[in-house]
C-alpha cells in the first residue's frame, strides 16, 4: 500500500491578502474542495503551500519579489504586516519524513528586506535541509505535487519533445546520472569500511564468545553462591528463632518466679511482724495476767485475814461490810478480767500457732521457689552462652554474606561493562549491516530503475509512432464524450434541484410535525418499534398532486395530523403514553371503528374536479379513514362554481382553499401554504435519489472516459 504525506493544516500571518490576524485552515483527509468567490483568497491558499515548502520563484506566486509577499493594505483600513509567516502541519504518522514525530510543521518566515528563515518543528534549519528532508517524501516546491492555474493548458499546447522532457523531470532522469555516480561512490566507501569493519566484527565476536563463557561460569557460580547463602542465611535465621523463643521462655519462667518470690517474702514480712506482735502482746497479757493474780492473791489474803479478825472478834460493822462488798466486787471483776485475758491469750496462741505455720509452710514453697530459680539461673547462664554462639555464628555468616555480595556486586558490574561493549558492537555492526545494505539496495533500485527507464523509453518511442494515428480518432470520442457529459451534467442538475425540492418539503413536513409535540412523539415510538400498529398520519399515508394540494390541506385542515392507528387498542396505549408523559393531546383513527361519511357520488359538471378523496393515492386499507377525513367533500375551480352548486349538500373547496360549508358559511382569503406541501409526491424521494445516484455514476464514469482520453491524447503528443 502507497502512502501518502497530508497536509493536517496551514498556520498563515501576515501573507498576502489574509493580513496581521493569525489564520488557521484545517485540511481533512481525502478529497478537499475550497470555494469563494472571486478575490477571496483561494489562490492565495495555494501560493502560502507553495511559499512555506520552500517555493523560490516569487513570480510563480505572482509577486514581482518576496517582499511584495507581505500584507499590505492598500485601502489603509489595516496595519500593514511587518512579515509574512506560512507554517504547514504535515501528518508523518507513517514516518515517510525521516523525523521522528508524527507531525512535522515546516514554517517559512520572510521579512520587509526579503529576507528569509526556515523552521523545522521550531528548530532553524537551512532550506538545503528541509528540502531534502520533504524530497524523502516526494514533495518537491518545484515539483508537481501541487499544479496551479493554467498549468493543464501548458501541458497540453507542449510539443513531442517539451512532453518528454516533462516525465524525464517527473521520473527524475536528469539527475539519475548525478545520483547513481554518488552512490557508486559511496557504495565504495560503504564496501571498504564493510570490510575494515567485519575484521572488527570476526575480533569483537571472538572476545564475545570467551566473554560469554566466562560469564556463564561467572552467572553458575554466582548462583550456587546464592543457593548456599541462601540455604545458610535459612539455617541461622531457624536456629536463632528457636533458640530466641527458648530464651524468652525461659525470661518469662524467671519473671514469673521472682515475682512469686517477691510476693511470698513480702508476706513472709507480715507473718514475722505479726507473730512479733503476737509474742509482744502475749508477753504484755501475761505480765497483767500476774500481776492481777498479785493482786488477788493479796486481796484474798487480806479479805481473809479480815474475816478471820473478825470472827475473832464477833464484831462487824456497816463500814466494814461496804468494805467488804466492794473488795469482793473487785475481786469478781478482776476474775471476769483474768479470765477475758485468758481466753485472749487462747486465741493470740492459736493465731500464733497458725502463723507459724503458715510461716513454716511458706518457707518450704519460698526454698521450692529459690531451688527453681537457681535452676532457672542456671540453665539462662547455659541459654546465655549458646545464645552468644549462635551470635557469633550469625556474625560469620553475614561477614560471609557481605563478602559474596561485595563478589555480586563486583561481578554484576563486570558483567554490565561487558554487556555494554557487547551491544555497542552489535550496534555499530548492525549500523554498518544497515547502511550497506542500503546502499545496495539503492544501487540495485537505481540499476533497475535505469533498466526500466531505457525500455519504458523504448516503449514510448514505439508507441509514438504506432500510434500517431490514434490522436484524431481520441479527439473525437473525447468531444463525444464531453457532449455527452454536457447532457448528463444537466440532467444531474435537474434531478439534484428535485430532490432538493422534496427534501425542503420533508423538512417542512417534520418541523410541522415536531410543532404537534404529541404527534410527533407517536410517531418516534412508531418508527423505534416501541409501540406496533401506529401506521402514520393523513398527511403521511397519502400523496396528490401538486395542483390539488391547496384544496385538500383546506378541505382536511387539522385532520391531516390525525393518527392512524391499526385499532382501539393502540388508539388507547398511546393515549395513555401521552398523559403519563404529559406530552399534549393528539387525535387517532382507529381503523376497526372509523366509519365513512360518503354521500352518493355527485355527477360531473363543468368547474367540477372531483369528489376529494378520490384525488388522493393511498392504500386501500387505509380507505375507511381517507374517507372519514375528506369524505362528503367536492374539489372545484373556483368559488363561482361552489356557489354555483349552493343547492348540491356537500362541503365545496376550491383550487385555491376556499370553502363553502353545507350550512352556508364561507371561508377564505389569503393563505400560507405551508402545510400544502404535506400531500405531494415524499414517496418519489427514494426514486429520485436512486436516479440521481446512477446518473452520477454514469457522469463519474464519463469523466474517467474523458480523463483517459485526455491522459492518451497527451501520450500521444
Amino acid at each position: 500500500m502507497v502512502t501518502t504525506v497530508h497536509i493536517k493544516k496551514i498556520v498563515i500571518k501576515g501573507f498576502k491578502s489574509f493580513g496581521n490576524r493569525k489564520v488557521t485552515v484545517n485540511f481533512s483527509r481525502g478529497f478537499v474542495a475550497i470555494v469563494g468567490p472571486n478575490g477571496s483568497g483561494k489562490s492565495n491558499l495555494l501560493d502560502a503551500i507553495r511559499f512555506g515548502i520552500g517555493m523560490l520563484s516569487a513570480k510563480s506566486m505572482r509577486a514581482g519579489n518576496f517582499s511584495d509577499l507581505i500584507f499590505y493594505s492598500k485601502s489603509g483600513g489595516g496595519r500593514a504586516a511587518k512579515y509574512a509567516s506560512v507554517s504547514v502541519y504535515l501528518d508523518n504518522t507513517d514516518r515517510r519524513i525521516p523525523v521522528d514525530s508524527d507531525t512535522v510543521v515546516i514554517t517559512r518566515q520572510v521579512d520587509l528586506d526579503g529576507k528569509g528563515v526556515y523552521k523545522l518543528n521550531g528548530r532553524v534549519v537551512s532550506r538545503s535541509q528541509m528540502v531534502d528532508l520533504l524530497e524523502a517524501a516526494g514533495i518537491s516546491p518545484d515539483g508537481y505535487n501541487m499544479i496551479p492555474q493554467g498549468e493543464i493548458l501548458e501541458v497540453i499546447r507542449k510539443g513531442h519533445v517539451e512532453i518528454r522532457k516533462l516525465f524525464e523531470d517527473i521520473a527524475g532522469i536528469a539527475s539519475f546520472d548525478e545520483k547513481k555516480e554518488k552512490a557508486q561512490k559511496e557504495l565504495e566507501i560503504a564496501e571498504q569500511n564493510l570490510r575494515e569493519n567485519l575484521a572488527q566484527v570476526r575480533e569483537v565476536q571472538s572476545l564475545v564468545e570467551r566473554l560469554a563463557k566466562e560469564r556463564e561460569g561467572a552467572i553458575k557460580y554466582k548462583q550456587l553462591e546464592e543457593e548456599i547463602k541462601e540455604l545458610r542465611a535459612k539455617l541461622c535465621l531457624a536456629k536463632l528463632r528457636r533458640e530466641s523463643e527458648k530464651l524468652r521462655r525461659v525470661v518469662e519462667e524467671i519473671s514469673e518466679g521472682r515475682e512469686k518470690i517477691r510476693v511470698l517474702q513480702e508476706r513472709m514480712r507480715e507473718l514475722q511482724e505479726e507473730r512479733w506482735r503476737a509474742d509482744e502482746e502475749s508477753k504484755r497479757l501475761e505480765a497483767e495476767v500476774r500481776l492481777i493474780e498479785e493482786n488477788v492473791r493479796k486481796l484474798e489474803l487480806e479479805l481473809s485475814e479480815k474475816r478471820k479478825r473478825a470472827s475473832e472478834k464477833g464484831v462487824t460493822t456497816s463500814f466494814k461490810e461496804k468494805e467488804l462488798a466492794e473488795k469482793d466486787r473487785q475481786l469478781k471483776s478482776l476474775e471476769i478480767e483474768i479470765e477475758a485475758i485468758k481466753s485472749k491469750l487462747r486465741e493470740e496462741d492459736k493465731r500464733l500457732k497458725e502463723a507459724l505455720a503458715e510461716h513454716m509452710r511458706l518457707s518450704d514453697e519460698a526454698e521450692a521457689k529459690r531451688r527453681i530459680l537457681e535452676a532457672l539461673y542456671e540453665q539462662v547462664a547455659n541459654m546465655d552462652t549458646e545464645y552468644v554462639k549462635v551470635r557469633e555464628e550469625l556474625d560469620l555468616f553475614r561477614a560471609e554474606l557481605d563478602k559474596l555480595r561485595r563478589d555480586e556486586a563486583r561481578l554484576e558490574a563486570e558483567r554490565k561493562l561487558l554487556e555494554r561493549e557487547l551491544a555497542h558492537n552489535h550496534a555499530n555492526i548492525s549500523m554498518k549491516r544497515r547502511k550497506l545494505e542500503a546502499l545496495r539496495g539503492a544501487l540495485e533500485n537505481m540499476r533497475k530503475e535505469l533498466v526500466s527507464l531505457e525500455e519504458e523509453k523504448k516503449r514510448v518511442e514505439e508507441r509514438e509512432r504506432a500510434l500517431s494515428g490514434e490522436m484524431r480518432r481520441v479527439e473525437v470520442e473525447e468531444e463525444k464524450k464531453g457532449q455527452k457529459l454536457k447532457e448528463i451534467e444537466e440532467l444531474f442538475q435537474r434531478l439534484r434541484e428535485e430532490i432538493i425540492r422534496i427534501r425542503a418539503i420533508n423538512e417542512e413536513r417534520e418541523r410541522i410535525l415536531r410543532s404537534q409535540s404529541a404527534v410527533y412523539e407517536i410517531l418516534k415510538l412508531r418508527d423505534k418499534g416501541i409501540i406496533k400498529g401506529v401506521y402514520g398520519t393523513i398527511a403521511e399515508l397519502g400523496k396528490t398532486k401538486e395542483e390539488y394540494a391547496m384544496a385538500l390541506e383546506a378541505a382536511a385542515g387539522q385532520r391531516l395530523n390525525y393518527v392512524v392507528v391499526e385499532n382501539d387498542e393502540v388508539a388507547v396505549e398511546c393515549i395513555n403514553f401521552l398523559k403519563k408523559n404529559r406530552l399534549g393531546r393528539a387525535t387517532f383513527i382507529p381503523l376497526n371503528l372509523i366509519r365513512s361519511r360518503l354521500r352518493p357520488v355527485v355527477e360531473d359538471g363543468e368547474g367540477i374536479i372531483g369528489e376529494a378523496v378520490k384525488l388522493i393515492d393511498f392504500d386501500e386499507k387505509f380507505r375507511p379513514a381517507f374517507e372519514y377525513v375528506f369524505g362528503n367533500t367536492l374539489i372545484v375551480e373556483d368559488l363561482n362554481v361552489a356557489r354555483r352548486l349552493h343547492n348540491v349538500k356537500v362541503r365545496k373547496v376550491t383550487l385555491e382553499g376556499e370553502i363553502l360549508e353545507t350550512s352556508g358559511v364561507m371561508v377564505g382569503g389569503h393563505t400560507q401554504r405551508r402545510q400544502a406541501v404535506l400531500l405531494q409526491e415524499l414517496g418519489e424521494l427514494p426514486k429520485l435519489e436512486d436516479e440521481l445516484k446512477g446518473v452520477e455514476e454514469l457522469r463519474a464514469s464519463l469523466m474517467s472516459s474523458i480523463r483517459s482520453l485526455a491522459t492518451c491524447r497527451q501520450n500521444i503528443a
